[in-house]
């Protein structure tokens, strides 16, 4: 049993390392080329990396995402060297609705697509929430602003409001979807890996 609760650190480790470097690295190029919706790039490819990785934990108890957040959190801190309170409360905000939904439903693959889609939902909301009710600029201020980045990806007047938030909650909702299944296949073949199955 220690020897398992050893492994199963070791992995929340390794895999938190990861999303963290990937943070760093590839969002920091995605900044420079001022990518749209980048932050929800950067959570599909996080939320692929952390359900991969629980595939492989022997030991499932406890909160392996949330402590995985806080690994890929340290990284971010080191690469920036100050960790700024949006990028640590989106982190962690990504790693608990992937906990939450597979603690809720279970390490199958109707928890990880569920996780997937909560997680790289989250993106689309957090500036509304985070600048808009937490940082005082308001909700509805930051509710225009995603809008108008929304306008120049679908092509519809910010009149059209709610279709085009309706629309950006249906491709977020895709991008999840499909991020969650990657991480349940890769997560099933490294597993296989592990034990000589594949």
């Amino acid at each position: 049993m220690k020897n398992e609760e050893n492994y199963t650190i070791a992995y929340i480790a390794v895999f938190g390392t990861l999303w963290g470097i990937s943070e760093a690295t590839l969002g920091g190029f995605l900044h420079i080329l001022n990518m749209p919706f980048k932050g929800t790039v950067l959570t599909a490819i996080g939320t692929v990396i952390l359900l991969s990785g629980a595939w492989l934990l022997p030991v499932k108890k406890g909160f392996p995402f949330l402590y995985m957040g806080c690994v890929a959190c340290v990284i971010k801190l080191f690469s920036l060297g100050v960790l700024h309170i949006n990028i640590f409360v989106s982190l962690m905000a990504e790693s608990l609705l992937l906990q939450i939904c597979v603690s809720g439903i279970g390490y199958n693959i109707f928890g990880y697509l569920t996780a997937g889609m909560a997680a790289c939902l989250w993106p689309l909301f957090s500036r509304m929430f985070l600048y808009g009710l937490i940082f005082g600029q308001g909700f509805y201020k930051m509710y225009a602003d995603t809008l108008k980045e929304a306008q120049k990806i679908v092509g519809i007047s910010l009149k059209g409001g709610l279709i085009i938030l309706s629309i950006m909650v249906c491709l977020h909702a895709l991008v999840g979807l499909v991020a969650g299944y990657i991480g349940w296949t890769t997560g099933r073949k490294l597993k296989g890996v592990k034990y000589g199955k594949v």
